[in-house]
């Protein structure tokens, strides 16, 4: 869960997850939707897919139990070799370093690496300072140290460096270039994309569709949509993918609401349509019929959320 998420966001997640998820033989019995709704609002789902991989492989092929060896442990989903330092070094005492976002930041300014934590020069020079100071015997303590030393006093933009237990050993605040380390590595434009999201009734029911496994938001529930360019795409032709891909004849397409969300990779503008139809849905095996007042049942991406979010705060007299 702290793979690219801070721990205070972490916390309610961890607790739950907790409750429902107690030991490694429950996660490993448990199906992917489940896993998946525990986990829903901390994005990059691809991380608690894995988990539920290696729970189950750990439960199946080792009995339960999680190795101490770190090229059986870097061979298990999701794991890199960060993760595998922290588990080595805190769970198994062995001398592993560790190179999170805190680490990172913190020992860019110690000994003023100049270049972008991003770059293959970058990273091969911190792994390679960070296991100068591992100390033999006690790299556990160290590294969850160092990461307390990021997150509480190396701060990204107001670093307390008057409070830091280092401070005289840090380069880059000798140079006063402590505001200019980590070099960040050049953030590409992100590319927009529209997307058309479709709200299909059919009585007091909705259409939602689940995503493949893999990929982007892999195995999470949406409303039907589809790829676009917003200026050249017209109702018609909105309703003919609806037919096309459905089996439902569409009478009516009525704009509700635009919804904008940053990927990774892109920038995403979703436009609502509530759509007016008559006929039956075909044979679709990824397509569901939903009440709105079930579908805090089926896990979700932040757009099909806030979509399912404008069904309830809607009248009901509203609702067609």
């Amino acid at each position: 869960m702290l793979q690219q998420t801070q721990v205070e966001t972490v916390i309610p997640y961890y607790t739950r997850w907790l409750k429902e998820f107690p030991d490694i033989k429950t996660l490993a019995r448990s199906n992917e939707e489940s896993v998946l709704l525990t986990w829903e609002g901390l994005g990059y789902y691809a991380r608690v897919r894995n988990l539920l991989k290696t729970a189950q492989i750990v439960v199946d092929q080792m009995d339960g139990a999680i190795p101490d060896d770190r090229k059986l442990l870097s061979s298990l989903p999701g794991i890199g070799r960060s993760t595998a330092g922290a588990i080595l070094s805190i769970a198994f005492s062995q001398n592993e370093p560790i190179l999170d976002g805190n680490l990172k930041r913190v020992f860019s300014r110690l000994f003023n690496i100049v270049e972008p934590v991003g770059s293959k020069e970058g990273e091969k020079l911190l792994w390679m300072r960070v296991g100068e100071f591992l100390p033999e015997g006690n790299a556990g303590n160290f590294n969850q140290a160092m990461m307390d030393l990021g997150a509480l006093v190396c701060l990204p933009k107001k670093p307390t460096c008057q409070v830091c237990p280092v401070l005289d050993l840090c380069e880059a605040k000798n140079l006063g270039v402590e505001l200019e380390r980590p070099t960040p590595k050049v953030k590409k434009t992100l590319p927009m994309r529209t997307f058309y999201c479709f709200i299909i009734q059919s009585v007091n029911t909705f259409l939602l569709i689940k995503r493949k496994s893999r990929g982007l938001l892999g195995g999470l529930w949406e409303f039907p949509n589809m790829q676009g360019n917003r200026s050249e795409i017209s109702l018609k032709i909105l309703a003919t993918f609806i037919e096309e891909q459905f089996g439902i004849k569409v009478t009516e397409l009525q704009y509700l609401h635009t919804i904008r969300h940053v990927f990774t990779h892109f920038k995403s503008v979703n436009l609502v349509y509530e759509c007016h139809t008559h006929g039956d849905l075909k044979n679709n095996e990824d397509g569901l019929w939903i009440q709105s007042s079930r579908m805090h049942e089926y896990p979700m991406g932040k757009v099909a959320r806030k979509i399912s979010t404008l069904l309830d705060s809607r009248k009901p007299d509203a609702r067609k």
